[in-house]
């Protein structure tokens, strides 16, 4: 069986993937996020690794900003 070596454009692509999906963890991670091996939370706001992996840039964009307005109530609010 002969094994095919990805091409550089299927290289470039996956490398542009990694890039994303490290920048979004990174976003995260700024904003106070925890990841357990599954998940990113910070109280009750919560990223699924696959909404990292999956979710396009607009739909990663709008609930990004909604943790970022829900954190600020959190953080808002006397500890109990």
């Amino acid at each position: 069986m002969t094994q095919v070596s990805p091409s550089p454009d299927s290289r470039k692509g996956k490398a542009m993937l990694n890039q994303k999906q490290d920048d979004r963890c990174k976003r995260l991670f700024d904003l106070g996020l925890k990841y357990n091996g599954v998940e990113f939370l910070y109280h009750d706001i919560n990223f699924h690794w696959t909404d990292v992996t999956c979710m396009s840039d607009e739909e990663f964009e709008k609930a990004y900003q909604g943790a970022v307005k829900r954190k600020v109530v959190i953080d808002s609010q006397p500890e109990e």
